[in-house]
């Protein structure tokens, strides 16, 4: 059983699949919310890691006139994760559009990036990075970019 709250709410988690429920487990010892550990009396010991999932803003790695490629980076620590971009006109995200959703699990930092189009020349977008498990929702840094016309001007010698 796992409790969050110093024992007044307990709800069952599995440690190891091939328990069968006969086992005696004869020390518990939590430094913090993210890391523990279970004995038991058959010599096993089993530890608790809950690192958080790390979701960044980064950037773009492309940006046109009506377009753009948004880059983050995410680790999950092998927990199942979805991320998208979160984008609008609105340094408040009123009308804020979303790029589909992409499912990621990994242990490692992963660059990933969302293409979007349809941006308005010389207006101002901000974004940032949304990462969802099934226990918590993650934001990375708002940032903004302008989308700017760009002239060629040739001269006849």
């Amino acid at each position: 059983m796992k409790t969050l709250d110093g024992g007044l709410n307990w709800s069952p988690i599995i440690i190891d699949s091939t328990l069968t429920g006969n086992e005696e487990f004869r020390s518990v010892k939590f430094y913090d919310k993210s890391f523990g550990a279970v004995g038991g009396k058959s010599g096993i010991l089993y530890i608790y890691t809950n690192i958080p999932v790390e979701a960044y803003t980064l950037g773009l790695s492309q940006l046109g006139t009506s377009d753009a490629t948004l880059q983050g980076g995410i680790n999950t620590h092998t927990k199942s994760a979805k991320y998208s971009f979160v984008y609008s006109r609105s340094p408040i995200f009123t009308g804020a559009f979303s790029t589909s959703e992409t499912f990621i699990q990994n242990d490692s930092l992963k660059i990933v990036s969302g293409h979007i189009s349809g941006l308005i020349t010389n207006t101002t977008y901000y974004y940032f990075l949304k990462v969802t498990t099934s226990a918590d929702t993650l934001y990375g840094d708002t940032l903004n970019f302008i989308p700017e016309l760009t002239l060629l001007l040739f001269f006849k010698h």
